[in-house]
C-alpha cells in the first residue's frame, strides 16, 4: 500500500512540474516582438542628396499581407513622397521614393509593418539633405521616433502593453494555482503517514 501511495505521489509532482514548465516556456516566446534594427538612411542621418529608396531592417521576418505594410515619407512640405507599396524580401522593407527639388530639406519616415509574430509594429524619425529643411515642424526628432532605438519604436504607441499584461496575469495565476496544489498535496501525504 504504500508503494502505491509513493508511485502516485510521484505521478502527480511529476504531472505538476510538467505543467509549471509548459506554463512558463508557453508564455516567454510570445513576449518579444520584432522590432526596427536599421534604415538607410538612418535616424538623423544628413545626406548631400535625397535618395531613391528607403530601406529598412527588422529583427524577424516581415508578413507579406495586402495593405499591411506601410511606409509613408513625407518632406516638410507634408508632401508624400513614396512611390507604389514597400516590397517585402524577408527581413527587409524597401520603399522607392522620388527626390524633392530642394537641395536642402527634412525627411520624416512613419512606418507600421506586421511583424513575424502577427502583431502590428509601428515607427517614426526624420533623416534630412543639405541644411534640412529651415522651419519645419517635423525635422524635431521626438524620442519616441528614434530608429536607433528599435524597442522604443516598436512599443512608440504602447499598444503591446495589455496583452502583455494579461500573459503575466495568466503566469502568476498559473503559479499560484501550481503552489497551492502542491502544498494541498504534501498536507493530504503527511496525513496519509
Amino acid at each position: 500500500m504504500k508503494k502505491i501511495r509513493q508511485t502516485s505521489w510521484a505521478r502527480a509532482l511529476s504531472a505538476l512540474l510538467a505543467l509549471g514548465f509548459l506554463t512558463f516556456t508557453g508564455l516567454a516566446p510570445a513576449q518579444a516582438h520584432d522590432e526596427l534594427v536599421s534604415s538607410n538612411p538612418t535616424s538623423g542621418q544628413v545626406l548631400e542628396a535625397a535618395p531613391d529608396q528607403l530601406e529598412l531592417v527588422y529583427s524577424g521576418d516581415i508578413m507579406e499581407l495586402e495593405g499591411a505594410n506601410q511606409i509613408r515619407v513625407t518632406d516638410s512640405s507634408g508632401r508624400e513622397i513614396q512611390q507604389g507599396e514597400p516590397k517585402v524580401q524577408g527581413k527587409t522593407l524597401t520603399q522607392r521614393l522620388t527626390a524633392s527639388d530642394r537641395a536642402d530639406e527634412t525627411y520624416t519616415v512613419t512606418w507600421r509593418v506586421v511583424s513575424s509574430d502577427g502583431h502590428p509594429i509601428q515607427g517614426r524619425f526624420s533623416y534630412s539633405t543639405g541644411a534640412g529643411a529651415s522651419s519645419s515642424p517635423s525635422a524635431s526628432v521626438s524620442p519616441s521616433s528614434q530608429a536607433d532605438q528599435p524597442a522604443q519604436a516598436s512599443n512608440q504607441q504602447g499598444a503591446e502593453t495589455l496583452p502583455d499584461l494579461a500573459k503575466w496575469s495568466i503566469l502568476l495565476a498559473g503559479v499560484a494555482g501550481i503552489s497551492t496544489l502542491i502544498v494541498t498535496l504534501l498536507l493530504k501525504g503527511r496525513r496519509l503517514k
